[in-house]
């Protein structure tokens, strides 16, 4: 985990989750998308919450097309279907979310 200064706002935050720890959210939950495992890793990689922008960004900075036309929606849709598959996450109203507990594995 590589910490870093936000240039904005000067809060301590961290690089994206290598591809390794995302490969190793999908051998441990075989559900995930890719989206879902790439926030499954960075939230449990974070020593505190993540905030919705930070979010929006690892998800869908690099997309060639610029990502989704509403990235909050999308957001709220893979936060919504990730505790539907049982990880506990934690919303933090006007800022983002933590993550309180890991689902059980469905390794295949």
């Amino acid at each position: 985990m590589t910490r870093m200064v936000c240039p904005a706002c000067g809060h301590e935050s961290m690089r994206p989750a290598p591809p390794d720890r995302i490969l190793e959210m999908k051998e441990r939950y075989s559900s995930l998308t890719l989206n879902e495992a790439i926030l499954v890793a960075a939230l449990q990689d974070a020593p505190h919450s993540l905030r919705r922008d930070w979010i929006y960004d690892r998800i869908w900075g690099d997309d060639p097309n610029g990502g989704p036309d509403d990235p909050r929606k999308h957001l709220d849709v893979l936060i919504s279907k990730l505790r539907r598959k049982g990880f506990d996450i934690q919303t933090l109203w006007g800022f983002g979310y933590r993550l309180i507990s890991m689902a059980p594995e469905d390794r295949a």
